[in-house]
């Protein structure tokens, strides 16, 4: 809080804070569940950062960290074709 400035800093924007590794539940594929020996493409904001991850089952890894919540979606995206694959509901 700083009066002198009118201003007010509720979190600081940190460039290593964040989280790599996501479980999600309520999946959902629109053509073929996710081949763990690829890389893909997941969104967790409607304008965020696209991040490179690996997905194995319902654990998604992603190559660097991003602030995200229980109960946001993560969006599943084909890193080759910009196809979306499916995502599902972060459960932590």
């Amino acid at each position: 809080k700083n009066i002198a400035k009118n201003h007010l800093t509720l979190s600081p924007r940190l460039p290593d804070i964040g989280c790599r590794v996501f479980e999600l539940e309520r999946m959902n594929w629109v053509s073929e569940k996710p081949d763990q020996e690829k890389t893909y493409g997941v969104q967790v904001r409607y304008h965020g950062e696209r991040v490179p991850a690996h997905i194995e089952g319902s654990t998604v890894t992603l190559e660097k960290p991003v602030l995200a919540a229980a109960g946001q979606s993560l969006v599943v995206y084909d890193s080759n074709t910009d196809e979306c694959m499916g995502g599902g509901i972060i459960a932590s």
